[in-house]
């Protein structure tokens, strides 16, 4: 049983990984047994789960802990490559059959979804911000109301973006859609990254979908 908060989880098919404080567990999710626990030389703050590999993601929140991603092997919880270089602790990181990805913000990285070529990443500094997943360029950012000074991001950033954090995204064709502590949910076009409308909700937005023509 974890004795810390737990920090992140990923799940496929009867398996759980668990991350809390410097240990990883996995878990039966038909029995709910602890099955293996693993230690790191760091505080983890997040894990993907693809096919036969699990990632964990962590930084020096004290001690002098090492920033870096870990790839596991999801049958044996033995770990093969860490890609170190991290300056700061990695927060969230996502991936598909070939690609890690775990990009850069201002603030922490709240959500990031995979779209074909492209990763799409939201977070509390209330940006969301489209990746070349091959180059690993940001090519475009939608609806930062705090602008930056890096020439890097010399596009024009909207004033019509969110207020609060944003905690999740969703995509589906030429849509993107993106939900806000600021309790509302707004639509961007993919191609442009222009804003298109604001959909109000009486709470926090804590996750949003796309269905067929619905917004969930």
């Amino acid at each position: 049983i974890n004795d810390k908060a737990v920090t992140s989880i990923a799940v496929q098919g009867d398996t759980i990984i668990s991350t809390s404080g410097i240990n990883i567990q996995k878990w039966n999710l038909q029995t709910g047994e602890c099955v293996n626990t693993k230690s790191i030389y760091g505080i983890i703050s997040c894990v993907a789960l693809q096919g036969n590999t699990f990632i964990t993601g962590s930084g020096g929140i004290a001690g002098g802990y090492t920033e870096s991603l870990k790839v596991w092997n999801l049958e044996t919880c033995e770990t093969t490559p860490t890609l170190a270089g991290y300056t700061s602790r990695v927060k969230y990181i996502a991936m598909d059959s070939k690609i890690i990805a775990s990009v850069n913000h201002s603030d922490t990285i709240t959500c990031m979804v995979f779209d074909g070529e492209n990763v799409i990443s939201g977070s509390s500094d209330q940006s969301i911000r489209i990746w070349n997943k091959n180059t690993g360029k940001c090519i475009n950012i939608l609806g930062s109301i705090s602008r930056e000074s890096d020439d890097m991001w010399s596009k024009e950033i909207e004033e019509t973006g969110h207020s609060g954090y944003i905690t999740s995204i969703a995509v589906s064709g030429n849509t993107i859609v993106s939900g806000s502590y600021d309790k509302t949910v707004k639509i961007w076009n993919r191609t442009t990254g222009k804003y298109e409308a604001t959909l109000e909700h009486s709470g926090l937005i804590r996750c949003v979908g796309i269905y067929e023509n619905d917004i969930v």
